[in-house]
């Protein structure tokens, strides 16, 4: 079992860390500005994280579990088309 209280620190940093790079990669971008606004997403949402509270998130992602595999694959399907545009707007 994943140890939530410190795993949240890290995964806010690493939020932080993913939003930060997005903002100065904007810059480079086709679009900065969506760029832009999805760094800022990302910092303030890391954040959030930690005002959630490690109960909530637990169960947040027993509930994501729960729903089976259809919401899990269209969730992974957004998260390549995600990735896919990143590369696109960085090209």
């Amino acid at each position: 079992m994943v140890d939530f209280a410190t795993s949240s620190a890290w995964r806010c940093s690493y939020a932080c860390g993913i939003g930060v790079s997005i903002l100065y990669a904007a810059s480079a971008a086709r679009y900065p500005v969506i760029f832009q606004v999805l760094g800022v997403v990302l910092v303030i949402s890391a954040f959030g994280v930690l005002l959630l509270g490690t109960n909530r998130i637990q169960r947040l992602l027993l509930w994501f579990d729960s729903q089976g595999n259809v919401l899990i694959r269209l969730w992974l399907f957004l998260g390549a088309l995600f990735v896919g545009y990143l590369f696109y707007a960085l090209s």
